[in-house]
């Protein structure tokens, strides 16, 4: 073997080489970011799983708050009826007895929201 094609061995061995090496950084900066990758994908997937449990227990607290709605409309209905029948009376008495009851409770809902 020659001078010339000792050199050139030893050249394309130096850069082969030097590409294995940058091969190797490159896996490795893959790596990392891929670690970081998954680091990231599993905090996501603990929000989620945060976020989801949040919204179950939303919903039941609006089922439960519906219900809740649902009773009362029904109450409010019974008595509305009550009142469309009293105020059908012409008697003055049991209407000027309604009114002040109202006036009352509003009073009473004024000092229950105001102190």
């Amino acid at each position: 073997m020659s001078k010339a094609n000792a050199a050139g061995k030893e050249k394309r061995d130096e850069y082969y080489r030097n590409q294995q090496q940058q091969q190797q950084m490159l896996i490795r900066d893959q790596d990392e970011k891929l670690d970081e990758l998954g680091l990231a994908a599993e905090r996501l997937h603990h929000t989620a799983m945060t976020i989801n449990t949040e919204i179950k227990d939303q919903q039941v607290m609006l089922n439960e708050l519906e219900n809740e709605v649902d009773a009362e409309a029904e109450k409010m209905n019974f008595v509305m009826k009550k009142m469309a029948k009293l105020l059908q009376t012409s008697d003055t008495k049991q209407i000027c007895l309604v009114l002040f009851l109202f006036v009352v409770f509003l009073i009473l809902v004024f000092l229950v929201m105001y102190t």
